[in-house]
């Protein structure tokens, strides 16, 4: 690392002033791209954490409820009917719906990091590339489809959540 630093600082002692300010531009908006790269996965991370909570914790609160149920003596009720059927189908369906918009949510932030990357790399190359505002904007938000998919996203978890509650319902024999 030290022999790249005395390369890189060998090269700015030989460059024009011109120059020097491109290689300086170019480490600051590396940098810059770096932290939104870093942010990007962190929220990732932080939806991914939100979600799972949810779809992990749904089926113990269903457990509990039932074992909470059957210690208390309540009357609990094998028989679900076609509305408790229909809740636990309804409540798979929106499982695997979620799967699939959290992969759409992930799938457009990845691919604009890999936009970024692919910026870092061409200044790397050509510290003096001229850059214009669309490799750098984050088009990510930009359509209503990006926002579309976090809405139907949640929509879901809370269609899950209701399902949730009326298979307690019918557990109970209501």
């Amino acid at each position: 690392m030290a022999e790249k630093d005395s390369k890189t600082n060998s090269i700015e002692t030989r460059c024009t002033e011109d120059e020097k300010e491109a290689i300086s531009l170019s480490k600051a908006v590396i940098e810059h791209l770096s932290k939104e790269i870093q942010t990007s996965t962190t929220n990732i991370m932080l939806h991914r954490s939100k979600i799972a909570f949810a779809v992990y914790l749904g089926p113990y609160l269903l457990l509990i409820a039932g074992v909470a149920a059957a210690t208390k003596g309540l009357n609990i009720s094998p028989h679900l009917g076609k509305g408790g059927i229909a809740a636990i189908v309804g409540g798979c369906l929106c499982f695997l719906v979620l799967g699939y918009m959290n992969a759409r949510i992930e799938r457009q932030a990845w691919e604009q990091c890999n936009k970024w990357r692919r910026v870092i790399a061409e200044i790397q190359r050509n510290p003096s590339k001229e850059l214009e505002g669309a490799d750098l904007a984050d088009k990510l938000y930009e359509s209503w489809r990006s926002q579309l998919v976090y809405v139907v996203a949640y929509a879901v978890l809370l269609a899950s959540f209701i399902m949730s509650i009326i298979i307690i319902i019918k557990l109970r024999g209501a």
